[in-house]
């Protein structure tokens, strides 16, 4: 696990057992627990033995709003580790010459989104991401500048759909059950099927904190890595 390059590495661990790498962010033992809680309801809502746990729709109502509850504040506590991986990648890339892609665009779209799996929630962190500490730097005018793509680009992309808005009730062989479409995680399709971020693996360095822990979003909501 230490070597892994892809959040999918980590299917090899119990759906239940990867909230336990949020402690990278940390969160406590009482909100992983909290967190765990909400997977076996899940595990057990789909579970084709013809119990419906949620036969109103005020109970799948605070069910659903547990559950984004529990996105919130897990997006909160990442948000340092995102500001740190961003502020690296305006350290590394601000230079079009030494850097994967001359165009900034395609250096922020592959290097930075796809390869540090970030959603849309993660990119809004890094539009108000603060450079002015970096002016120290020689070469902060095209830190500077690399900032300033990323705002020109993704400010003026259309607006997310909430969170609320995005969970969908489906009736699946005669009972209840809720998903998101793209909950605080960026998904794509692949063979039919929801995934995690770009389908091949990311290039680089070992996984970062923040791509580690990218995993809760996919087991909270549907169980699968792929």
């Amino acid at each position: 696990m230490l070597s892994a390059t892809s959040p999918f590495t980590f299917s090899e661990i119990g759906e239940s057992a990867i909230f336990r790498f949020l402690k990278l962010i940390d969160c406590d033992n009482g909100k992983i627990g909290s967190y765990t809680k909400l997977v076996k309801d899940r595990k057990a809502s789909a579970h084709p033995n013809g119990i419906i746990h949620y036969a109103d729709q005020q109970t799948l109502d605070l069910k659903i709003t547990e559950t984004l509850r529990v996105v919130a504040e897990i997006q909160k506590h990442s948000k340092c580790v995102i500001e740190d991986c961003y502020r690296q990648f305006l350290l590394d890339s601000h230079q079009p010459g030494e850097r994967e892609y001359p165009d900034a665009i395609d250096q922020i779209r592959e290097v930075l989104i796809h390869q540090n799996y970030l959603s849309q929630k993660d990119i809004e962190i890094c539009l108000a991401y603060n450079v002015a500490p970096l002016s120290s730097d020689t070469n902060f005018l095209a830190i500077e500048a690399l900032h300033q793509s990323l705002r020109d680009t993704y400010s003026d992309a259309e607006p997310q759909p909430s969170l609320q808005k995005e969970l969908v009730v489906k009736k699946r062989r005669g009972r209840s059950c809720y998903r998101t479409s793209s909950c605080a995680v960026s998904l794509s399709r692949s063979r039919g099927r929801e995934t995690l971020g770009p389908t091949s693996e990311p290039r680089g360095e070992p996984l970062s904190e923040m791509a580690a822990t990218a995993s809760w979003r996919r087991v909270l909501f549907d169980g699968t890595f792929a």
